[in-house]
Order: C-alpha cells, then structure tokens, then sequence
C-alpha cells in the first residue's frame, strides 16, 4: 500500500508496494513490449509515480487500485493546470492513460478510465526550422577553407569528391571530414541523430545494389523509432563526403589503444 505522507517522505518509487510492483512491471512492459525510448520510460514513469502520490495525499491513507478512479484523475490533472503548460498536463494524461493500458492487459481494471477525459487543448505553435541557405550553411561549415577546390559550388555541392589536393594543401582536418560526412547523412536521409550515431559501416551501401559507382548511397537503419529496421536513400552528397572521410577515418584511433576517439 501507498503510505500517506508528504511527498518529501515518501519511500522511493522503487519500494512502493502492492502498486509499487506494478510500477515494476509497468517499467518492463514500456521497455520490453512496448519498446519505449528510455526517456520516454522515464517520463511515463516519473508521471505515474506523480498521480500516486497525489492520490495517496488526498486519501489521507493507504490506497490500492480501486481509489485510482476518475474522480482522482480529475483532481489530479486540475491541480496541474495551474502549474504547468497546457501540453505538459496532456503529456501527464498520455503516461496514465498508457498505465491504464496496461493494467487492462492484465485483467486488473475493466476501463481505460482515463480514455474518457478529454484534455485541455495546448496552443500550436510553428515549429523552429531553419531556411535553405541556413541549412546549406551548417552543413558546409565543417569544409569551409579559402582553398578553391573546397569552395566551389561545383566540386562541392554537385556531388564531386573532395580532391587530395584540396586535402592536402587545404585544410579540412580528419575531424572536420567526420563533421561533414555526419551532416550530409543527417540533410541527405532524414535520419535521427541517433540513427546515425550507432550505423556500422556494413549499413552503408554505395550504389543502387547493382552499380556501386553511381554516386549513390543507401543507408540501412537497425531498431530505429519503435525499433523497426529501414533502409533509406542518402543521395550522392553524403556519398562524397564519405568518400573524402573513410579513406583517411584511421587517423582518428588513439596511437597507443588503436580505439576510435569517441569525440
């Protein structure tokens, strides 16, 4: 049972018991059937454990599942809207309406009680994005030399290769080359920075399957949102800049550990 005491008081929410287990078992079920992101595991836990408490604070007692009523979730959400942003309060209903999912899977409740409340609407608001020229921008910064062959439009941005020359007389150091074949991969495919963080060289396909001289890239993307595998288009940029970066991608292992620097 939820003791009822101060939040300040109140045991880990490891330890609370019997809801505390099903806490747990919610935790495994976000993470391992449902196969949540962990901050996602995070926050519907973090906004569970709130509605317990809450509710453990109101009943001045011990609580069990039949006090997690409507009545409770009403009172709950109604004391957020004051503190918090309207899509904060919508966040916290989606993690309980999600706990009331799972208790339902369990055969532990009959109705998704919190199915039945419609939450406050929260104001849209246009997303931050940046304009052609600034996204051109960012993803030549890493290359930028006053060296012509890196300048120019034409060798550049029309799929060339950067040259050895231009390499050697100028100036894109090994960790800028790493920086621009990141940001052509993200521009070029869409992919998250996460995607693109853990791709493994044998994820990367040059050509269309049949030509590998095409200039063209596929990248294949293990467990990416909601763990599904993808193969996605990257586009001849990204392929030039991989060009450029992998043949000299040695020169990032630590000279004594022979490890790739991590940074």
């Amino acid at each position: 049972m939820l003791s009822a005491m101060s939040a300040a008081n109140l045991p880990p929410s490891d330890d609370l018991a019997p809801l505390g287990d099903l806490r747990a078992r919610f935790h495994e079920h976000l993470r391992d059937v449902l196969r949540a992101s962990p901050e996602t595991v995070r926050a519907y836990l973090a906004n569970v454990t709130e509605w317990l408490r809450f509710t453990a604070e109101k009943r001045c007692r011990d609580i069990g599942l039949a006090d997690l009523d409507l009545v409770s979730l009403r009172s709950f959400l109604a004391s957020r809207h004051d503190r918090d942003l309207a899509v904060t309060v919508v966040r916290k209903l989606a993690s309980i309406r999600a706990f009331f999912r799972f208790l339902r899977r369990e055969k532990l409740v009959e109705e998704n009680l919190a199915a039945l409340i419609r939450p406050k609407k929260a104001p849209r608001s246009l997303p931050d994005f940046l304009t052609p020229e600034q996204a051109m921008a960012l993803v030549e910064a890493p290359v930028r030399s006053p060296s012509p062959e890196l300048c120019s439009d034409s060798a550049q941005r029309n799929g060339a290769p950067f040259s050895d020359s231009a390499q050697r007389s100028g100036a894109p150091s090994i960790e800028n080359l790493r920086d621009a074949a990141i940001l052509e991969l993200l521009y070029g495919s869409g992919l998250r920075v996460s995607e693109v963080v853990k791709l493994d060289l044998h994820h990367i396909t040059h050509g269309d399957g049949v030509r590998k001289d095409d200039g063209l890239l596929t990248v294949r993307v293990m467990r990416g949102k909601g763990g599904k595998d993808r193969i996605v288009p990257a586009g001849r940029k990204a392929a030039s800049a991989l060009s450029a970066y992998l043949p000299r991608r040695s020169e990032l292992r630590h000279p004594r550990t022979e490890m790739f620097d991590p940074e």
